[in-house]
């Protein structure tokens, strides 16, 4: 239970580092302007996640059976793509309370 647990903290990390933190900006940056494509998949935590899923397959198992790359990818996509979602849900209603409270001051 707790392997699973650290695994699916670890896909939903790796995504999360790749795409949104700024120890990764400059690579990202230079990579998103040289392919559109590639400019699509850092933006998309589906994307994003999948890759991740297939990482942490490799580094955590080291092998290649590929019934559990489908599940890693496509689970890591699930995961990062739902974790997201309630992040920007929650961030949303934190946008809502500093326009109310700017809309008060004034």
């Amino acid at each position: 239970m707790l392997h699973t647990i650290l695994t699916l903290l670890a896909i939903y990390g790796v995504c999360f580092s790749i795409k949104d933190t700024k120890l990764f900006s400059v690579p990202r940056n230079w990579l998103k302007k040289r392919s559109v494509i590639i400019n699509e998949l850092l933006s998309c935590s589906f994307c994003t996640g999948f890759w991740s899923g297939l990482l942490v397959h490799f580094v955590t198992y080291k092998v290649f059976d590929i019934k559990d790359l489908f599940l890693f990818g496509f689970g890591g996509s699930a995961l990062c793509y739902i974790v997201d979602t309630i992040i920007i849900w929650f961030e949303g209603f934190n946008d809502k309370d500093k326009e109310e409270e700017s809309v008060e001051n004034e």
